[in-house]
């Protein structure tokens, strides 16, 4: 093999280990991502009382009450 050749092979190699590394650290964080599912948001929960509340409507430069 003649000292071209080697030079062409260890280019290629090196760009073969660059592609290589930029498919896999592109591939990477959409597994991560998969990982497990968001976990349900913890609510507060209270029960409903049923009141009489007052109608009223507002209009800008005018107060109605009904």
């Amino acid at each position: 093999m003649t000292q071209v050749q080697k030079r062409y092979l260890l280019v290629g190699g090196v760009l073969g280990l660059i592609v290589l590394a930029l498919i896999i650290g592109a591939v990477r964080p959409y597994k991560q991502a998969m990982g497990s599912p968001p976990s349900a948001p913890d609510v507060e929960v209270m029960e409903v009382q049923k009141e009489d509340i007052p109608i009223y409507f507002e209009w800008i430069g005018r107060d109605v009450c009904a």
